[in-house]
């Protein structure tokens, strides 16, 4: 009974473990969860047993690993949560920012969203205090969820065209000035 019991418990741990799992693997210091597609990854936060993430972050818009390409396509919750990151070049096909990403970041300074981010979570860059300047692709007009840039000190800003007043949608940022079509915080 014991020894069916302690099988059970590790066959449970096994598939929390599987499931639950940080990272499936790492390429050049950043760590990727293969998605449930199959075709793209998530960037992950580093595993608890290893450096945070530091310095400047390049993430690529494609990872090869085990002899498959995948798109990265995800930037996983508290994927940088406390890193000690300076800078962060988010490639062109990032679609979804999570929750609390960036969350805590006080050495980041600022960040280009790509034209591809369609949704900006909760909390992403919350509390990143020296963040000071965002600045969307002219095509950008992703979801921003609450607090998605709270306690930062930042200046909203498009380029090239600037960012359009039809910006506004359900859930964004309330903190939010839309005038003319410029965009404030």
């Amino acid at each position: 009974m014991n020894t069916r019991i302690i099988s059970m418990l590790v066959c449970l741990l096994f598939v929390a473990t599987s499931m639950f799992g940080q990272s499936d693997f790492a390429k050049g210091g950043i760590y990727y969860k293969i998605n449930p597609n199959l075709k793209d990854v998530t960037v992950t936060s580093c595993p608890q047993d290893s450096a945070i993430y530091s310095g400047k972050i390049v993430i690529p818009a494609k990872v090869e690993y085990d002899g498959n390409a995948y798109s990265v396509t995800h930037i996983g919750k508290y994927a940088f949560k406390n890193s000690e990151i300076t800078a962060v070049t988010l490639p062109e096909g990032i679609i979804e920012i999570g929750e609390e990403a960036f969350r805590e970041c006080s050495g980041l300074k600022s960040v280009a969203i790509p034209a591809s981010v369609l949704h900006i979570g909760k909390q992403a860059f919350i509390f990143c205090f020296s963040l000071s300047t965002l600045s969307f692709k002219s095509a950008s007009r992703p979801v921003i969820d609450s607090y998605a840039f709270g306690k930062t000190k930042v200046k909203v800003s498009g380029i090239d065209t600037g960012i359009p007043a039809n910006m506004a949608v359900p859930n964004q940022d309330k903190r939010f000035k839309i005038d003319g079509g410029v965009v404030t915080y």
